[in-house]
């Protein structure tokens, strides 16, 4: 605890000095409209990835369409407009997800190698160490979907803080969203009632819920006649049915789908996130599944903006473990200048870790038209959370928004 305490307070401090020096270059100016989110946190956060993850998706678009395309013929972009944005939009999607499983395999311990690049997907071991638990595993497996997660979230809060979003972080975010359904239909299909399935562990979503049933059920997956246990089986599909109808249930999936009919080379944007608006009153839910150490689980997010002031509130729920939780997040509670001040609080019942919650400051400050700092703060029991370590613990992020 003292070492985490001094970490803090170097930490600040070198926050406050960046503050008075670059404050007099400051200007107030027009808040610019595209962002790049970065981060620098202890080596293991896994939110680092998903910010990075965001950024230089925007960036491989910028690439193109400011660089390259300059030098092509005019006949060729239209081709080779789409086939740069799939390539680089599902290679900042796959290496973030990789990371995450990295970050959780060596927090346990172990270590997740890449030994060759190949597209799609590159060569990689997971190396469990000998002493794991399932509850390392099952999040060495479900670490990339973590990332995909947070990258999503990332997007989806500040569509609804800001009112838009960049049609490259919409399309960013769709393939977040639909990733799971992806490498459980196309990635890697496979048919739960063979015993070859749970053997090899061949996808993520194989090998997460084998994890899962051994560690719930406290029985292997194959039984002693050589057959796939049923419970295994049901809780697989489980696992596919409820992801299926999180994906479809979800306004925001529909709404970054609008991208796909508009130009690119435009840099167009995705504006009006709300189901029901008024000039005093904004509302509109969304929806998201998330596979982590305690099985499945469901987010039912309600956003909310009254008069300027936008919020949140989700309520979670999750299988087979009993994962209960509830949180909310509020953005600019205080505002000076250019300071403000965001938070959210989560608490939680949970099966194995019991009762527990988390809280989170994050002071904001604007240098000037292009850059912003902010800091993120926050207090943990145990218990999980996505992307964040199992135990209780002080955790510190600090990051900035590059604006063009």
């Amino acid at each position: 605890m003292t070492y985490l305490r001094k970490t803090f307070s170097s930490i600040c401090l070198v926050f406050i000095l960046i503050f008075i020096s670059f404050s007099i270059f400051a200007a107030d100016k027009p808040v610019p409209e595209r962002e790049y989110p970065f981060s620098l946190g202890e080596k293991l956060d896994s939110r680092n990835s998903a910010l990075t993850g965001i950024a230089l998706n925007k960036l491989g678009y910028d690439l193109f369409n400011q660089g390259i395309s300059e030098h092509l013929p005019s006949w060729s972009i239209a081709w080779i407009e789409p086939a740069w944005s799939v390539f680089w939009t599902f290679n900042l999607t796959m290496w973030p997800h990789d990371y995450g499983h990295w970050a959780r395999a060596n927090q346990a311990g172990g270590d997740f190698v890449i030994e060759k690049y190949r597209f799609p997907f590159p060569v990689a071991r997971m190396d469990v160490p000998d002493d794991v638990t399932y509850l390392q595993e099952t999040l060495m497996a479900a670490g990339g979907f973590e990332i995909n997660s947070l990258m999503r979230n990332h997007t989806e809060r500040r569509f609804f803080e800001t009112g838009y979003r960049d049609a490259e972080d919409m399309v960013h975010s769709f393939i977040q969203t639909l990733l799971f359904p992806m490498y459980t239909i196309l990635i890697a299909p496979t048919n739960p009632d063979k015993v070859s399935t749970w053997e090899d562990t061949y996808g993520d979503p194989v090998d997460i819920t084998k994890q899962v049933f051994e560690n719930y059920s406290g029985r292997p997956s194959i039984r002693a006649d050589n057959t796939v246990d049923p419970q295994l089986v049901k809780l697989y599909r489980e696992f596919f049915w409820i992801n299926i109808a999180t994906v479809l249930l979800d306004p925001m999936l529909y709404k970054s789908a609008t991208v796909f009919a508009m130009d690119m080379r435009q840099r167009p944007r995705v504006t009006q996130p709300w189901l029901y608006q008024t000039t005093a009153f904004s509302w509109a839910y969304t929806t998201r599944f998330n596979p982590g150490a305690l099985g499945y689980e469901v987010y039912l997010t309600q956003h909310i903006r009254v008069m300027d002031h936008y919020f949140s509130v989700y309520a979670r729920l999750g299988r087979p473990f009993k994962n209960r939780g509830v949180g909310v997040y509020l953005t600019e509670l205080w505002r000076q200048g250019r300071f403000s001040l965001d938070t959210s609080a989560d608490i939680w019942d949970q099966d194995l870790f019991g009762r527990g919650g988390m809280v989170m400051v994050s002071p904001h400050y604007r240098l000037n038209q292009s850059v912003q700092l902010f800091l993120d703060v926050h207090w943990k029991d145990d218990g999980y959370v996505i992307g964040h370590r199992l135990e209780r613990g002080l955790g510190v992020l600090l990051g900035s928004i590059f604006y063009w």
